[in-house]
């Protein structure tokens, strides 16, 4: 399970992510274009640049899980960590040497937070490259990952807007939320067939802390779920996940005595 500080860095990646999102779509505003657009686009192209640069490192054990990447495709890279299904078939296909599945440097990336290393000249880039030469549908995703990306801002805008990095309680509370992680998890293997274990927002953010490094989440995940790579499915509706919320949340109860 992740710790407190690994989520508190998780959190100010998020704030990055949507600070990298609000000057894009100012960028775009500022240019005359339709702000929603152009941050689909940047997406687009940022995937692109994943997808190469997942490629073609030279050393990629090194490169990948000793360094951070740019801030645009650190955002794609974060976002397919957390679909691990589709991550592992992916790092198999396009490398077959177990590139990426240690996932991110915590170190680096703590060295690495300061928005200033990452935003001068991103936009610039974004503006002179084309993404000739980088088309990613040739390589075995089965994930939409401009998609994917799309939905991870959402659940980061609402990790900006709690700023629990920024409350004096924030070592409490995401230790509470650690626990509550752990025995979420523990319940996942147990759940009737047909209902998926829907979490809390504190759950879920440690959740996808975890995913971020895939080689110890798929250890710890096949220990407690009896063999089985849980998968963190986003695309849930949101119908079922009310009601498969309600169901989690009456077995947490019924499990821990305690409210979920």
């Amino acid at each position: 399970i992740p710790s407190v500080e690994h989520c508190v860095t998780h959190l100010q990646v998020l704030d990055l992510f949507v600070d990298l999102r609000g000057r894009v779509e100012g960028w775009g505003a500022s240019s005359g274009a339709v702000a929603d657009v152009v941050w689909q686009d940047f997406v687009k192209f940022a995937v692109a640049r994943f997808t190469h640069w997942f490629r073609t490192a030279r050393r990629p054990v090194v490169e990948m899980e000793a360094s951070v990447p740019p801030l645009d495709v650190l955002m794609v890279w974060h976002s397919f960590m957390l679909n691990p299904h589709s991550y592992h078939a992916f790092c198999k296909s396009a490398r077959g040497d177990g590139a990426g599945l240690l996932g991110i440097s915590w170190l680096q990336l703590v060295m690495s937070l300061s928005p200033c290393i990452w935003h001068p000249t991103l936009l610039d880039t974004y503006d002179e490259l084309s993404t000739t030469g980088f088309a990613y549908r040739t390589y075995n995703i089965d994930l939409d990952l401009a998609g994917a990306v799309q939905r991870q801002g959402s659940f980061a805008l609402k990790m900006v807007r709690f700023g629990w990095h920024h409350s004096p309680s924030c070592k409490p509370t995401l230790q509470r939320a650690r626990e509550r992680y752990g025995r979420f998890f523990s319940l996942i293997p147990t759940l009737p067939i047909g209902v998926s274990a829907v979490p809390t927002l504190d759950i879920d953010l440690v959740w996808h802390t975890h995913q971020l490094s895939p080689a110890g989440y798929t250890e710890y995940s096949r220990a407690v779920a009896n063999g089985r790579l849980i998968n963190h499915d986003d695309t849930i509706t949101q119908e079922d996940a009310n009601s498969d919320s309600k169901n989690t949340g009456i077995m947490y109860r019924e499990s821990f005595g305690d409210v979920y």
